[in-house]
Order: structure tokens, then sequence, then C-alpha cells
């Protein structure tokens, strides 16, 4: 699976997805009907699997619903590759209002950081500290009980 987003136009982005599949293609022929309702290239897979022919018709209609397409490229005996688009607003970057009113009352104040996960005291520590915040961080509760004695 790949996924590609790019920015369009007054704050839009279509987003890219495909989807490629080493299976046995599908011929021209084929490819023609398969966005069509209740209809399957190979029915004797509906009567192994079940399924009813509508996957792809209502994926196309939801592509289409969200501004977007929905398509295949295949060669008999080379595969398949399925792909859609959306369109979406692209989502604001700014902070949230609250954040910007509290940090005064979070500025100098102490804070322990206790996770086993270093990755995760990082990140909490970097962002406590951006609030103005003064970190302490401990990998354990052992660890934190002796931060909270000294």
């Amino acid at each position: 699976m790949c996924v590609d987003s790019q920015i369009i136009e007054n704050g839009l982005a279509r987003t890219h997805f495909s989807v490629k599949d080493t299976g046995i293609g599908i011929s021209k022929e084929n490819q023609k009907r398969l966005f069509q309702s209740f209809s399957q290239v190979d029915s004797s897979t509906t009567r192994r699997f079940g399924g009813t022919g509508l996957g792809l018709a209502i994926s196309q209609q939801l592509a289409e619903l969200m501004g977007g397409q929905m398509w295949v490229e295949s060669e008999e005996g080379k595969g398949a590759t399925f792909h859609f688009t959306i369109t979406t607003a692209v989502a604001p970057t700014t902070r949230p209002p609250f954040l910007a009113t509290n940090q005064p009352l979070l500025a100098d104040k102490q804070v322990l950081i206790v996770d086993d996960n270093a990755t995760n005291r990082h990140i909490l520590q970097q962002q406590v500290i951006s609030w103005g915040m003064k970190a302490t961080v401990a990998a354990s509760g052992i660890e934190a009980l002796r931060c909270l004695e000294d």
C-alpha cells in the first residue's frame, strides 16, 4: 500500500491511495465491469468465499462522494494496482487557544515524568519544557521515589 497527499488549493488536500496485488491480473474486458454492482470477474470466487460483487462499487461511490475517484491498472499475468483518491480539508496547524491561555499557569512548575519507555519520556519532557515547566524524568517507580526523596 502506498499513500501520498498534497495540498491542491484553498486549504484542500488530495490524498492518493494505491494497493498493489501481484496476483493473476485482470483483463481489459473484465476491468470494464469490475466496478459495476453485483459483478465479479471470477464467479467461482463467489461460490467459494461468498460476496455480492458490491465491494468495489461501494468503494468507488464513497471515493466520488469525497471528491475523488477510483480505478484499477492491470495486465493479465502481472497483477493489479487499485487506486483511489479523496479530497479533504487541511487540518489547522495553529495551537488550540486553551494552550496559549493556560501556559502562564504552568511556567516554572515542577513535573515528574515516569515512564519505562525512553521515547515517551523524551517526548513528554520536550512538551512540558516547551510550556515553561521544569521536568524531572524517571524510568521506573523506584527511580521516581528516589527523585521525590531528593
